[in-house]
C-alpha cells in the first residue's frame, strides 16, 4: 500500500491494532486458563476483569468466543477488524481478516476444553499472522522506484 494515509485511513487503522490487541490478549489469557485444565479462579478474574457475570466456564467460554453483541467477545473485534480492512481496501490484509473471521466463526464444543485449547491455539495464529501481513503491506514505508533512489544518490554526492 503505496500512497499516503489520510486521517479516515489512520483512524482505521488505529482501531484495526486496538482489536488486534484485545482478540490476542482474551486469546493468550483463555489459553492460560484452560491449557492444562480449566482453571476457574482465572476465568472469575478475567471476567471481573472485562465486567462480565461469571456464569460458569462453559458459558463465559462461548460468549468471550461468539457473543456478537458483547464488544469483548472475539468474533465481533474479528469482524471489526474485518470491517476495518475492508474500508482500507488493503487486499492482503482483508484476505487475512477474512479467515480470521472464518476461524472465529467455527462453532465449537465449549464444553470439550481440548477443542476450546485448539480453537485458540488457531485463533492465535490467525490474528497474528494479520498483524504481520499489516506491518509488512501498511506499516513499513514503502521503497522509492529505482530512478528516485538514483537522483536521491546524484543529489547527496553533490
Amino acid at each position: 500500500m503505496g500512497e499516503i494515509l489520510v486521517p479516515s485511513m489512520l483512524y482505521r487503522l488505529y482501531w484495526t491494532g486496538r482489536y488486534i490487541e484485545r482478540i490476542d490478549l482474551l486469546v493468550r489469557s483463555l489459553l492460560a486458563a484452560v491449557g492444562r485444565g480449566v482453571d476457574e479462579s482465572r476465568l472469575q478474574a478475567l471476567a471481573s476483569n472485562l465486567g462480565v457475570e461469571y456464569r460458569g466456564a462453559v458459558d463465559f467460554l462461548c460468549s468471550l468466543l461468539y457473543d456478537e453483541s458483547n464488544p469483548s467477545s472475539i468474533l465481533h473485534a474479528a469482524k471489526m477488524i474485518r470491517m476495518n480492512m475492508h474500508g482500507l481496501g488493503a487486499t492482503r490484509a482483508l484476505r487475512e481478516a477474512n479467515l480470521l473471521v472464518i476461524e472465529a466463526e467455527d462453532r465449537i464444543d465449549c464444553n470439550n476444553f481440548e477443542e476450546v485449547r485448539r480453537h485458540l491455539e488457531n485463533l492465535l495464529y490467525a490474528v497474528n499472522k494479520l498483524g504481520k501481513v499489516i506491518e509488512e503491506d501498511m506499516v513499513t514505508p514503502p521503497t522509492p522506484p529505482e530512478d528516485v533512489l538514483r537522483e536521491q544518490l546524484l543529489h547527496q554526492q553533490q
